[in-house]
């Protein structure tokens, strides 16, 4: 399960650093109609993902909807939210400064995969994983590690 779990990190860690994000808004909608609802179920069936991508698909009136706007599109989006009198908010303003903050937490200054919550204290045993090389001594500790922490 723990493997699954940080292969699927990897895989989006490794997308996001493909992909740059600047310029892209990340907008919350609430649709209070069910003309808002449709304006929303359009936006999200033929509007391209790489331009609008919703990240909660408009499922009922009432229910909040988030989604990612490429910046070149986003006047447009707004006005196309403004005019229906769909009221939006700005959650982020610059996509790529809110990724680029949260990759710093699980990338060490080596450049090294980390697991671990801002401010959390170092610990071997959580910080050895399988994706990095490690010499034979560090391996070595490691498993000691494990074994006296099992016992």
């Amino acid at each position: 399960m723990r493997a699954t779990f940080v292969a699927v990190i990897l895989a989006i860690a490794n997308f996001v650093s493909a992909v740059d994000f600047s310029g892209h808004m990340l907008l919350q909608a609430n649709p209070n109609s069910e003309e808002h609802l449709k304006i929303l179920r359009e936006l999200d069936e033929k509007v391209p993902e790489d331009v609008i991508d919703f990240f909660s698909e408009p499922v009922s009136v009432g229910t909040t909807v988030e989604f990612l706007v490429e910046g070149l599109y986003l006047e447009e989006v707004k006005k196309i939210l403004t005019e229906a009198d769909l009221e939006f908010e700005v959650k982020a303003d610059n996509y790529q400064r809110m990724i680029d903050d949260q990759m710093k937490q699980i990338w060490d200054e080596d450049g090294k995969f980390i697991l671990r919550s801002p401010g959390e204290v170092p610990d071997p045993r959580k910080d050895f994983n399988l994706f990095n090389y490690h010499d034979l001594d560090s391996i070595y500790a490691y498993i000691s590690q494990v074994q006296t922490f099992q016992l």
